[in-house]
């Protein structure tokens, strides 16, 4: 039975995190899911757009992540303990891990290209309501709420490379974990 875009998709988030985005392939991938290259062009067109395809996908499964988090949870009542328990279960999440290395490694990728600044621009709007909502920036004025929101992303961002380039998964959480305490005041 052919697969579906959306399974592919899946499977191709999957081969992504398993062998990063410098030796992704198309026909790699599509060894990997159980399909042919040419359904993955055909569904998704080239390998940039199918890595595009995966780190939108991943971006929009942690951005909704965020806000289930912070559905449940009142961030300014959360003391320090309760960051550090946040961030000790992001240490024993070796898929989220994986996923925080893929989007570092997209990012690089982005760094490299030849006009980086429409799709970081998208980057910083795709998150500007999950950050807004996780650091309690809903009352700010709206310069400083967009300057706080983008200093977020670009930290968030030096951070996934730094796991990228380190895989010091310890080092990584921790300095996140500062971070979120270090804006709550914890």
């Amino acid at each position: 039975m052919a697969l579906s875009r959306d399974e592919m998709l899946r499977g191709a988030i999957c081969y992504a995190a398993e062998v990063g985005l410098t030796d992704f392939s198309m026909r790699g991938c599509a060894a990997a899911i159980g399909t042919s290259h040419r359904m993955l062009g055909y569904h998704f067109g080239t390998k940039d757009e199918l890595i595009g395809a995966v780190v939108d996908a991943v971006s929009q499964r942690e951005g909704a992540g965020i806000d289930a988090f912070v559905a449940d949870t009142s961030i300014t009542d959360m003391t320090g303990e309760d960051i550090d328990a946040v961030f000790a279960g992001l240490l024993a999440d070796e898929e989220q891990l994986r996923m925080v290395g893929l989007l570092g490694e997209a990012t690089y990728r982005l760094g490299k290209s030849a006009d980086p600044t429409p799709t970081y621009e998208a980057l910083v709007q795709l998150w500007a309501p999950h950050v807004t909502a996780l650091l309690g920036l809903e009352d700010l004025p709206e310069e400083r709420r967009e300057a706080r929101v983008r200093l977020a992303v670009a930290v968030q961002v030096g951070l996934s490379m730094d796991y990228v380039g380190t895989r010091d998964a310890r080092a990584y959480v921790s300095a996140s974990r500062e971070w979120v305490r270090m804006n709550l005041g914890k």
